[in-house]
């Protein structure tokens, strides 16, 4: 994974500004196809430093959205190259594990048969979820 390129001040400026106006209830999450991230993993972002790398990855011309991580945390899961279109993330309800909250995802394969783009892809799914105060764990489940 590469390094994000240094901004100037004055872009610096322009998005600091722009993030500012952006209301976390806003911006639940979002998903797509296409990002740099070519290897699977899956992650949970607490803070704006790790929130400004995680938008680079995925290549998003927009300004991030801001959010107030004292009182959210961002879940990411991102499934690595793929063959074709087709696949998807869905993030169940968080739930509580004895002395941790456990977020839930479930990866989506293409059925048998159906018909979908047949190009490399590397989808992704984030969410921005209420911070509790326990430990964060990712897991998928079938």
């Amino acid at each position: 994974m590469g390094k994000r390129p240094e901004q100037t001040k004055t872009q610096a400026e322009n998005q600091k500004t722009m993030r500012e106006e952006t209301n976390p209830i806003e911006w639940p999450g979002e998903s797509g196809q296409f990002c740099n991230q070519e290897q699977a993993s899956a992650r949970i972002v607490e803070n704006e430093s790790q929130w400004r790398d995680l938008w680079y990855i995925l290549q998003n011309q927009r300004v991030e959205p801001k959010i107030d991580f004292n009182k959210y945390f961002v879940a990411a899961v991102f499934l690595g190259s793929r063959p074709t279109g087709g696949y998807s993330i869905q993030f169940l309800e968080p739930k509580s594990e004895k002395d941790k909250t456990i977020v839930q995802y479930r990866v989506k394969a293409p059925g048998n048969g159906s018909f979908v783009i047949q190009a490399l892809t590397q989808p992704y799914a984030i969410r921005l979820i209420p911070k509790p105060n326990t430990k964060i764990e990712l897991r998928e489940v079938p």
